[in-house]
């Protein structure tokens, strides 16, 4: 004969609060994380700005809203880059101008996302530990 066994409804909803609270904190944690990771690596802040969290009872997302966040997490190799109309390329943080075209060196992979999601993390989201991704410098 089997047993049935049925939750304690209050102990259930309870586990269900410290669930979502703890995955609001990590979540928070690691976007946090992404944040100050890319503050020593970025020219605009427009990076920093796109950094986006969002949690819901049993999961959360963070993500980088830009069309250029991969260079910065994997990487590229040596590449030319051409001016798409008549004006020339600049740097738009000094005014530098470049030219029409530029012969850019690469990107080493940085990996500010990957970093953040293996750190080790307490109960309130914060570090508690260094990374375990062994994929960036």
């Amino acid at each position: 004969m089997a047993t049935r066994v049925v939750p304690y409804a209050p102990g259930l909803a309870r586990l269900e609060r410290r669930i979502a609270k703890l995955t609001e904190h990590i979540t928070d944690g690691v976007a946090r994380d992404v944040r100050r990771r890319l503050a020593d690596h970025i020219d605009t802040g427009a990076l920093i700005g796109s950094v986006f969290s969002v949690t819901f009872p049993r999961h959360g997302q963070v993500w980088i809203d830009t069309d250029h966040w991969h260079y910065i997490e994997y990487g590229t190799q040596p590449h030319v880059i051409r001016s798409t109309g008549p004006w020339p390329l600049r740097n738009r943080k000094t005014g530098q101008v470049f030219g029409h075209t530029v012969n850019h060196p690469g990107n080493p992979e940085y990996a500010p996302m990957r970093s953040a999601l293996y750190t080790k993390r307490g109960p309130r989201g914060g570090s508690i530990g260094p990374s375990r991704f062994r994929g960036a410098g």
